[in-house]
């Protein structure tokens, strides 16, 4: 919407300006007057559509066969798409982890039933001026209209196979991607091969990449403390398998706080393991007795009633994890679980963690806020 408004100014006084002098030109004036919306997905994704549709559509449809008119508008619409898609590929890839496969026939939708929709939207604006009675029949057409569009986009959402979920891409390889596309494009305009074979080789390099990462990820071990809203949850990786360790989230909030990070660790399997009173779960390198987790090597005690301090012997622990306002002193929770850190969860208030997190501070305990820090991780 940003490069339609501005594009439109360029030609009010009927002179046509090459687009690209007017892209540039655009992007400046709306990061002049909002900066932060360089930082803003839609803004990027929206230049990045455009500037893929001025560039490679004419590429495309240059070496298109000749086609019959009817079938020459929906080749048109489709190669559009393409080039569209092309555009937006790497920054799709890096905000989203995921390709749709059918956004082709998504597009046929979008583009024929908007300009129907956008034509019919003019003439109701005519008509409401006019023949009001004709104008409301006009209405509740336009209506149904697009429920009909919206729900086979849905539709084409829920096909087997519409997506391609769970691809991470850093940003320096959403980087390297685009450099790819721009030797694919100047390969194609020039007819040379050595931008082909550049643009190949960019390919090759970030699939060696991806190949050395996942055998990275096959001698892993991680442990995850998530910030969620209202919740607890926790994430130990080995290999590329996960246990999840957790309160009866909605599977919204869960995907919302963990999946992209167990797709950046290449998990395939994960087996959750919900938190509850007098529970015990044994599996290969986790044990799992409430309030007690031992990791490989590593000792956690989950500190979410009081009645765990009571009791004189100590419990020497790796990582002290309070949840739940369940500590009234750090340095009494020091005494029965001396720990090498104390991290504090989204389930405590926040008032109570400033109070603890001074007492760190004053007794030099280190410790991780979740809910100021972001998610706490250790790694092998």
């Amino acid at each position: 919407s940003h490069v339609r408004i501005i594009l439109s100014s360029s030609n009010a006084f009927f002179r046509i300006s090459s687009i690209w002098n007017t892209l540039g030109p655009s992007a400046f004036i709306l990061i002049l007057y909002a900066p932060f919306i360089l930082f803003d997905g839609g803004f990027k994704l929206s230049y990045a559509a455009v500037a893929g549709m001025v560039y490679f559509y004419p590429l495309f449809y240059k070496y298109s066969p000749v086609l019959p008119k009817w079938l020459d508008e929906c080749w048109k619409v489709l190669l559009v798409g393409f080039a569209a898609q092309l555009g937006t590929l790497p920054l799709s890839l890096l905000f989203f982890h995921q390709f749709p496969i059918y956004f082709w026939l998504a597009g046929w939708i979008v583009v024929f039933g908007g300009a129907v929709f956008m034509a019919a939207g003019s003439m109701l604006v005519i008509l409401h001026t006019t023949v009001p009675l004709l104008a409301k029949y006009l209405g509740w057409a336009l209506y149904y209209m697009l429920w009909v569009m919206n729900h086979l986009v849905i539709g084409i959402q829920h096909l087997p196979g519409s997506v391609m979920s769970g691809i991470w891409l850093t940003a320096w390889a959403s980087a390297l991607l685009y450099i790819a596309i721009a030797f694919l494009g100047v390969g194609i305009a020039e007819r040379r091969g050595k931008w082909m074979l550049a643009s190949m080789s960019i390919v090759l390099v970030l699939l060696l990449c991806r190949e050395f990462a996942c055998i990275e990820h096959q001698g892993q071990k991680k442990m995850i403390v998530y910030s969620i809203q209202k919740g607890r949850l926790m994430d130990f990786f080995e290999g590329t398998s996960a246990i999840s360790l957790s309160d009866t989230l909605t599977t919204k909030q869960v995907l919302f706080a963990a999946q992209p990070n167990r797709w950046a660790g290449g998990i395939r399997n994960n087996t959750t393991v919900y938190i509850k009173p007098d529970h015990c779960t044994v599996m290969d390198n986790l044990l799992y007795n409430h309030p007690f987790i031992q990791f490989f090597d590593k000792r956690m005690v989950l500190l979410d009633d009081l009645l765990w301090l009571k009791g004189a012997s100590q419990i020497p622990t790796d990582i002290l994890v309070i949840s739940k306002n369940a500590a009234t002193d750090i340095v009494e929770c020091q005494k029965k679980f001396p720990a090498g850190i104390v991290v504090f969860d989204n389930t405590n208030s926040r008032r109570k963690v400033e109070k603890w997190v001074a007492q760190c501070i004053a007794e030099g305990i280190p410790f991780h806020d979740v809910r100021t820090q972001g998610a706490w991780v250790w790694s092998n």
